[in-house]
Parts: C-alpha cells; structure tokens; sequence
C-alpha cells in the first residue's frame, strides 16, 4: 500500500530544482514495468496502436495453443495454456485502456483453444473438465457482463466471434452439461 506523502515533504520536493525532480521522477518511472508501458503507449506511440498490439496477442495466442501440442492437449493443459496467456490480455488492456480489446481477445483465446482441441476434448470423461469447464463458462458470464458496456458499433463483430465460443461450448458435451447447468445461453444478440 502507497505511504501517504505529508505536506511538509511534498513542499520540500516541489522546492526541489528541476534537474533534481527530473531525475527522481525517472527512478521511479523506472521502478514500475506497468507504467514504463503506459507511458511508451501514451507518449511515443500517441495511442495510435491499440489494433497492432491487439493482433499482436492474437498471433501469440494462436502460436502458443498451436505449439501446446496443436489439437491434442488435455482439459488441465489446456487450462493451463489459458490461464498462460491471459496475463497479456490483462496487460494489454492496462497498457492501452482496450475495453473493446479485453473482450474480443478473451474471447479469442476461448474459442481458438476450444476449436483447435474440439475433436480430443471430446474424448476424455466429464470429471476432467471440473476445472475447465467453470473456468470457461465463468469467462464468457464475465464478458456478457462487459459486453454492454461497450460501444454498440462494437456489438456486430462481439456477435459473430461470442456465438461461435457457445457454440463451441455447447459442442463439446462436458461443457455443454456445466454451461447448462448455470444457464449459459446458447445465443448472444444485442
């Protein structure tokens, strides 16, 4: 947690001499990874590449499902090839303030790990999926939540990507039998 800063302490730095404040700013610009990439978004990329950064995570995504072992992993690998990348998603979206790109990179990842690994998921037993299939169903509750808090220009594109992810979901039977049982739609329309 943040120590307060007193008032005598922030008189004596505002009194500071400008290269000295320049210089403490810039040790602690440094101390955080996290602001040294808002600041390189904001300042020397003027905001202007959200989209390249976006598909940017989108070719690791693909890569990273693709080399896991490419159509044959496991739900827990699978799992784990989730919860991997979802980090830069999270970053992303703190980097470049993204909303739309929070979702339709989530949604992304669901759906590519869940298309290229459909025909094995298939074959393996329900109580594999019991940490899966909560996680998956509990994403998508989560977008839904998001969605509408977006732009409806936004909404077409959500739409196409959001119902291939059910339909996915409710292609795969272990799944399918969790979404159901939480009352996941099969359908988005806005």
């Amino acid at each position: 947690m943040a120590t307060k800063i007193s008032d005598d302490l922030k008189n004596a730095l505002l009194r500071l001499p400008a290269k000295d404040k320049d210089k403490l700013l810039l040790r602690l610009i440094a101390k955080s990874d996290l602001l040294v990439k808002q600041l390189e978004f904001d300042l020397l990329e003027n905001k202007s590449t959200t989209d390249s950064r976006a598909a940017k995570i989108r070719v690791k995504i693909e890569q990273q499902l693709q080399n896991s072992t490419g159509g044959s992993q496991t739900p827990g690998y699978l799992l784990m090839d989730f919860r991997y990348i979802n980090p830069s998603i999270t970053e992303h979206v703190k980097v470049t303030k993204d909303k739309y790109g929070e979702v339709s990179l989530a949604i992304y990842l669901l759906a590519t790990g869940l298309r290229i690994n459909k025909e094995i998921m298939i074959k393996f037993p329900r109580n594999r999926f019991d940490t899966l299939a909560p996680y998956i169903v509990k994403r998508v509750q989560q977008l839904l939540v998001k969605i509408p808090k977006l732009h409806e220009d936004y909404f077409f594109e959500i739409r196409r990507d959001l119902n291939e992810l059910l339909d996915l979901i409710y292609s795969i039977p272990q799944i399918s039998a969790y979404a159901s049982d939480v009352d996941l739609p099969k359908k988005w329309d806005y």
